[in-house]
């Protein structure tokens, strides 16, 4: 597909997470054959260090990695970058009903938030939220980081959900992350473009705000909501679409930022399969980023 998105002027590819998931996770059957759906969406992930077995002709024989690094060289070779869509929010684990991979073995309270009683916290609307800020879960997130970028050469990662990263253990929101201050101070990362989708479920929305912000760009909820809003014919729409498209000065006009760090997008969308434990996000994406 490559030479079909170079004719279309397509300078980068955003991927949905590849990361290692269960695809046999959707409840959801066809309702003729009976035979059981699967989600390949990707956003429940299990391993943040493992291309997806079942992407890749030679998963069978763990040749994912190759084909990987051939792909994003591909991409290279024509000229446009590759994005990954990271999800450091939570895990495919799900909450106690889910299913046990890794992580609630090895260490339930250190790997999750979770209430003085033990239950999960769920700022993902995905039945469990990923204690990012441990000293153990952010060298785990770093290192991946650093794989993705450093020997798979990807260009640039989103985070879904950035703002649970801004987190603490109980869910209170900290003025100087620990793990956004890693991620940009870090040297492999340096060149890296980081894109935070800066809100989570719970109704934490740092659009415009995000901490160490002159090193993120974020998606711009504020574009996507006044764009269509005006689209779909609301009053008093203009004044707003003005600013949206003179690049969101109310915004992003402060403490060294500028409308390039805003990710201008029309649609999105996202879908529980399962709830609190299933996302899926709309393939469609239109990212207006000015270079």
């Amino acid at each position: 597909k490559i030479p079909y998105l170079k004719s279309l002027g397509v300078t980068a590819v955003e991927l949905l997470p590849i990361h290692e998931f269960d695809e046999t996770d959707c409840p959801f059957s066809d309702p003729i054959t009976g035979e059981r759906h699967r989600n390949f969406w990707g956003y429940n992930s299990i391993s943040f260090a493992a291309p997806k077995a079942a992407f890749a002709s030679t998963g069978r024989t763990h040749g994912q990695h190759f084909e990987f690094r051939e792909m994003v060289k591909a991409f290279h070779a024509a000229g446009m970058e590759v994005v990954l869509d990271v999800v450091f929010n939570h895990t495919g684990e799900g909450d106690d009903r889910g299913r046990t991979y890794s992580f609630r073995g090895l260490d339930n309270q250190l790997y999750y938030m979770q209430t003085p009683d033990g239950r999960y916290l769920n700022f993902t609307g995905c039945g469990n939220t990923l204690n990012c800020n441990h000293p153990v879960v952010r060298d785990l997130l770093m290192t991946c980081l650093r794989y993705w970028v450093g020997d798979m050469h990807v260009d640039g990662l989103r985070f879904d959900l950035a703002s649970i990263l801004g987190r603490d253990r109980r869910g209170n929101v900290l003025l100087e992350p620990p793990v956004i201050e890693s991620i940009v101070e870090d040297g492999v990362l340096a060149d890296t473009k980081l894109i935070a989708e800066p809100w989570d479920a719970a109704g934490l929305y740092q659009v415009g705000g995000f901490p160490f912000g002159n090193r993120w760009s974020e998606w711009n909820g504020k574009f996507r909501d006044d764009v269509r809003r005006f689209w779909k014919g609301d009053l008093g729409m203009a004044g707003a679409l003005a600013t949206r498209l003179c690049g969101s000065s109310d915004l992003y006009d402060r403490s060294g930022r500028w409308p390039r760090h805003s990710i201008n997008f029309v649609t999105v969308s996202y879908t529980h399969l399962r709830a609190h434990e299933t996302k899926a996000n709309l393939v469609c994406r239109l990212l207006l980023e000015k270079k």
